[in-house]
């Protein structure tokens, strides 16, 4: 699918003066508003100086069409596509750390194979590093928060319709209005999606609806917003494929072999069916003196019910063994966030203060049958149609499990004169997990509490020239006992990073060193196999060059982020010194700008070129993964109210790995793939 390549949205046309503080380093819901109101901002960064952000806009979305947020990771500095349960869930590694959790508005989005329509979503924006502090438990990687669509100033409706390669076609449409009048300040907007097509090779059906209310309520001193939505997807799970060969621990890394052009699942499909539902309610008041009241709430649920019919593991290099499963699953989340803001002056400088806690809450039942390895099929022509439930002994599954998480904060940013920036935050934050693999009753399965904290600065040290440095620190759970009895600690993370950029009419430059390391990763206890100990520690640190230019109108946009990872202590003896799926190397080319047609019709065009390197294709680092080079081409026709799409992803046709975690579980990116839709305003 496509991958973009530009580090921030395009800088302004040639001769126009490029703002110091590139838009990118912010984050929000929409434009604050201009007329002294609370906006419905979640401004995540406001806090944190001294950051690499980066946000892709709705220029982006249109241009690309894309169906999924991996389809965007070029426009990302040191990502790529880390696609769970393959790609039926959304997540992307940055700075060589998986990044699942993903956030919508400022709080936890669906954390259950979920995969977001981003027909919902305004903008998307993403942190690189640790953003615990403000955000709870997030990966040491960073953080992705979609800002999705809101109620607009003026009415209007629009469509689009496109079609393209393996049947695909999709509708979308988005409407905005007014409520009871202008002068209600009701507003709405009204979004609903439906696409139908097929994944290549095993002609599995890919089918998926999307709907999005949302109201906001304008009283004047603040706003109250309500954000319903819903989706129903019936794409089956499609497993991936199988790295055939693999070469000698602790010798040099032989080229991998990808069964190509594969899925290993029954031709067809199994039945599949997820409902999601989702709701988040938020309000903002601006007190006299300028102090903002924050608050949101949260809630969503997702019923699965599915059959999987596919492949377990590769057990030589031209088998697979069978998996069956028939499984009913049953899922609920719920948060809050409160945040109180107060601007402040204070001995002559100027602070943006901030104290807030928040809430989450998860809770699944997942029950079902399965059965692994009553067929064995050839990896050149899998075949699982002998596969008879019927004959089959099932065996149960069972997971009843809670998350509980609280957290507070207090944050504050110093401005010093027009020049310096500096920012600290710290947070105190705890988590319970129980759970029950057997139906037996919840039993408690970790529960510790740790501080965050983040220091930056930014600083504007000559004409054209920013430099930044920070600190930051993140957290995510740990499972398992101790030998004596004793939770494991949280896994701790800590990010370094240093960078400068310089700007000028026509050009943005920027280079971030930055290095982060995990510590605290579960372990069995050398001492005692049946425990487990805190005492993995691994490290990935790196080098993102990006650059913008901008001249009569097009763009060329370029990144490149040169990374290294290593663990630091082995978890277990077999690994190799590297991180699986890590590539050495990611970056990109796009150049877009405006092509002259005779008329009134105006023409847009976006070139993209995507580079990941190689990969290792297992822990034990015996296999590496070749890197590849993709072209993606876009055409956009304008005339009128109506625009006209043209575009193909991967050009070249080349075969490529998407993402790999181990020999059996490969993700084939997409070959050669064309569409051709229409946008219009009603």
């Amino acid at each position: 699918m496509s991958i973009l390549l530009a580090a921030w949205p395009a800088p302004p046309l040639a001769h126009a003066q490029v703002p110091a503080t590139p838009a990118a380093q912010r984050i929000s819901i929409v434009a604050p508003r201009q007329d002294g109101a609370p906006s419905t901002v979640v401004d995540l960064s406001a806090l944190e100086a001294g950051r690499s952000w980066t946000t892709v806009d709705g220029d982006d979305l249109a241009q690309w069409s894309p169906g999924r947020l991996e389809d965007l990771t070029g426009l990302l500095p040191g990502t790529v596509a880390e696609p769970l349960n393959a790609g039926l869930s959304t997540a992307v590694k940055i700075r060589g750390f998986a990044v699942s959790r993903l956030h919508y508005g400022g709080m936890p989005d669906i954390q259950r194979m979920h995969s977001r329509d981003l027909a919902t979503v305004d903008r998307v924006e993403v942190l690189r590093g640790p953003a615990a502090a403000l955000l709870g438990i997030t990966s040491p990687g960073g953080a992705v928060n979609y800002l999705g669509k809101r109620p607009g100033l003026a009415p209007r409706t629009s469509f689009e319709l496109t079609a393209g390669s393996d049947g695909h076609v999709r509708l979308t449409i988005d409407a905005a209005g007014s409520l009871g009048g202008d002068r209600s300040g009701l507003r709405y907007r009204l979004v609903g999606a439906a696409e139908d097509g097929e994944q290549p090779w095993a002609s599995l059906p890919r089918r998926r609806q999307t709907a999005m209310f949302v109201v906001e309520h304008d009283y004047g001193d603040g706003l109250v917003g309500v954000d319903l939505q819903g989706q129903r997807n019936h794409t089956p799970f499609s497993f991936g494929t199988v790295i055939t060969n693999g070469g000698a621990p602790g010798s040099t890394a032989v080229p991998a072999r990808v069964a190509w052009d594969r899925l290993f699942v029954l031709d067809g499909g199994a039945p599949a069916e997820r409902l999601y539902r989702q709701a988040q309610a938020y309000w903002r008041h601006r007190f006299a003196g300028g102090a903002e009241l924050h608050a949101d709430a949260a809630a969503a649920r997702v019923a699965r019910d599915e059959t999987l019919v596919g492949y377990w593991t590769l057990v030589s290099p031209d088998t697979v063994s069978s998996y069956y499963t028939q499984y009913r699953d049953r899922y609920r989340q719920a948060s809050g966030r409160v945040e109180l803001r107060l601007p402040l002056d204070l001995g002559g400088l100027r602070h943006d203060a901030r104290l807030g806690a928040d809430g989450y809450r998860q809770r699944f039942l997942f029950e079902g049958v399965q059965h692994i390895g009553a067929l064995m099929t050839l990896v050149d022509a899998p075949d699982f149609s002998a596969l008879d439930p019927t004959t089959l002994e099932l065996w149960p599954r069972y997971n009843d499990e809670r998350i509980a998480e609280e957290g507070a904060w207090l944050a504050d940013r110093v401005r010093i004169r027009d020049t310096v920036e500096v920012s600290a935050a710290v947070r105190r934050q705890r988590y319970t997990i129980d759970a029950d693999r057997v139906g037996s009753g919840r039993t408690r399965a970790a529960a510790a509490a740790a501080t965050t904290w983040f220091a930056g600065a930014d600083w504007r040290f000559a004409e054209g020239w920013r430099g930044w440095a920070s600190r930051a620190s993140g957290m995510e759970p740990n499972r398992g006992a101790t030998v004596a009895g004793d939770f494991l600690p949280p896994q701790v993370s800590r990010q370094t990073e240093i960078g400068a950029e310089w700007v000028t009419a026509a050009l943005r430059a920027s280079a971030a060193l930055w290095r982060i390391r995990l510590d605290n990763v579960a372990m069995p206890d050398p001492a005692d196999r049946t425990a487990v100990i805190a005492a993995g520690s691994r490290r990935v640190q790196g080098l993102d060059l990006i650059a913008a230019w901008a001249r009569a109108g097009w763009t060329l946009s370029a990144n490149a982020s040169l990374m290294r990872s290593r663990h630091l202590v082995k978890t277990r003896s077999s690994f190799g010194d590297r991180l699986v799926g890590v590539p050495d190397a990611v970056g990109g080319l796009q150049l877009r700008g405006p092509v002259a047609l005779a008329g009134a019709i105006r023409a847009e065009l976006a070139l993209a070129l995507t580079a990941v390197g190689p990969r290792m294709g297992d822990a034990a680092n015996t296999v590496r993964v070749a890197g590849f080079v993709r072209t993606d081409a876009s055409l956009m026709l304008k005339h009128g109210a109506q625009e006209w799409l043209l575009g193909v992803r991967n050009l070249g046709d080349i075969r490529y790995v998407e993402s790999v975690t181990a020999v059996d579980d490969v993700l084939q990116g997409p070959r050669r793939q064309w569409w051709l839709g229409l946008r219009a305003s009603l």
